[in-house]
C-alpha cells in the first residue's frame, strides 16, 4: 500500500488528541478522521462507507454526544454496529481498540468480541490482550493497519478472482471454520508479496487443513470411520491409517483390517499422505533428534523451501475440490457409514498404527 494513504475514521472523546495522534499517524500514511462519539461516527461510516479503510475506537467512549463515557456500553453498542453494516454492505472493515488502559481495563477485556480476531487475533496471543495502549502501542497500530487493510485487498482478490472455485468449494465440504483462514495465510503468499512470512512457517497450518478433511469425513460425512480417533475425546486422529483407507488398501487399525467398498480416489489420498509426512518433519523438526527428512539442512539449502509449501497447498486445493466432489456424490452420512467393512482374513493388510497422529501439531511462530 506505499504511496496510497488509508482513510481512518476515530471515535475519540478526548480532543486534546486530536492534532498530536492526527500528525504521528500520517507520518504512516493514515489520514485519522475524528468523531467524538457513536452517534456522529456511525453516521459518516453508513453514509462514505467505501470511504473508509479502518475504524480505531477508544475504549471509553461516548455513544451519544451528551452521554457518558462507559466502556462497556459504548463497545458493545459500537462494535455490534459495524458488524452490522459491514454485512449490509458486504465488505469487512478491520476496527481495533486504543485504550489508555488503568481502571477500564476489566470492562475493555469483558466487551471487545471475537470477531476482531479474524485479522487480529495474533495480537491478543503475543501480547495477552485484545486491544492496544494509547502509551505504547500506537506506533505498532498503525502499522497493523496498514499491513490489515492491504491483506483484506488480497483476501478479496485470492476468494473473488484467483481460487473462487476452492472458496466457493469450502463451505459445501463443512470443514472447520479456521480452513478458510488457513487456507487464505497459505494462498496469499502464491499471488503477493507478504512481508516478513517464513514459508517454513505456515507447514502447521499446512497440515491441520489437511486433518480438518479427515476431521469433515469422519464426524460431518461419515465416510471414514470413527475408528480413527486414537483418544476417548475425539481430539486426535491417525492419519495415516486415513490416507491408506481413502487410498483403498486393506488398512490394520488396532488388532483388525478393515477397507473401504467405495471407489477411491488414489491420488489424492496419496497426496494427502505426502502433505502429511512431510508436514511433520517440519513441525517437529529439532523436536524429536534426527529425522528421516533431515530437514533443518535442506531448510539452509533452499532458504526455507517456498516454492516447496505453494506446491503442497496447490495440492491441497486439488484435494479440496475432491471433497466437494465426493460428498455430493455420496451425501448421505448413514448410507455412508455402510462402505466401511472389516476385512476377515488380510494378510497383505497395511499395519500404521504407530504412524502419523493429528492434533500434535503446533506454529512455529
Amino acid at each position: 500500500m506505499d504511496g496510497q494513504r488509508l482513510k481512518i475514521l476515530w471515535v475519540d472523546d478526548d480532543l486534546s488528541l486530536v492534532v498530536p495522534y492526527s500528525n504521528e499517524a500520517s507520518d504512516y500514511e493514515l489520514d485519522l478522521s475524528h468523531f467524538e462519539c457513536w452517534d456522529e461516527a456511525e453516521v459518516a461510516l453508513v453514509d462514505g462507507f467505501n470511504h473508509w479503510d479502518a475504524i480505531i475506537l477508544d475504549a471509553k467512549c461516548k455513544h451519544h454526544k451528551n452521554s457518558n463515557a462507559k466502556a462497556d456500553k459504548f463497545l458493545t453498542e459500537a462494535t455490534i454496529a459495524i458488524t452490522r453494516i459491514c454485512a449490509q454492505k458486504g465488505k469487512l472493515i478491520p476496527w481495533y481498540v486504543l485504550s489508555a488502559g488503568g481502571a477500564e481495563v476489566g470492562p475493555i477485556e469483558d466487551n471487545i468480541p471475537d470477531e476482531r480476531k479474524k485479522w487480529d487475533g495474533d495480537w491478543d496471543e503475543s501480547n495477552g490482550r485484545n486491544y492496544y495502549l494509547k502509551t505504547e502501542d500506537r506506533v505498532t497500530l498503525y502499522s497493523r493497519i496498514k499491513y490489515h487493510v492491504a491483506r483484506t485487498s488480497q483476501a478479496t482478490q485470492l476468494r473473488t478472482v484467483y481460487y473462487r472455485d476452492i472458496f466457493d468449494a469450502l463451505p459445501h465440504c463443512q470443514l472447520d471454520g479456521e480452513t478458510e483462514v488457513f487456507l487464505e495465510d497459505l494462498l496469499l503468499p502464491t499471488r503477493f508479496n507478504v512481508p516478513g512470512l517464513k514459508e517454513n512457517d505456515q507447514m502447521w497450518k499446512l497440515r491441520k487443513c489437511v486433518e480438518f478433511i479427515f476431521r469433515s469425513l469422519i464426524i460431518k460425512w461419515q465416510l471414514l470411520p470413527t475408528l480413527l480417533f486414537v483418544d476417548p475425546k475425539k481430539e486426535k486422529i491417525n492419519l495415516t491409517s486415513a490416507c491408506y483407507l481413502l487410498s483403498g488398501r486393506d488398512t490394520i487399525i488396532g488388532e483388525k483390517s478393515y477397507r473401504l467398498t467405495i471407489p477411491v480416489d488414489k491420488i489424492a489420498a496419496r497426496n494427502m499422505d505426502a502433505i502429511v509426512r512431510i508436514t511433520g518433519s517440519y513441525v517437529h523438526a529439532g523436536k524429536n533428534g534426527e529425522n528421516d527428512y533431515q530437514t533443518e539442512e535442506h531448510l539452509k539449502q533452499v532458504h526455507n523451501a517456498p516454492y516447496m509449501i505453494m506446491s503442497y497447498t496447490m495440492a491441497l486445493c486439488d484435494i479440496i475440490l475432491w471433497l466437494h466432489s465426493i460428498v455430493q456424490q455420496y451425501p448421505d452420512p448413514a448410507t455412508n457409514a455402510t462402505y466401511f467393512e472389516e476385512v476377515i482374513s488380510a494378510p497383505e493388510s497395511v499395519d500404521v498404527s504407530a504412524e502419523e497422529v493429528s492434533s500434535d501439531t503446533e506454529s512455529n511462530e
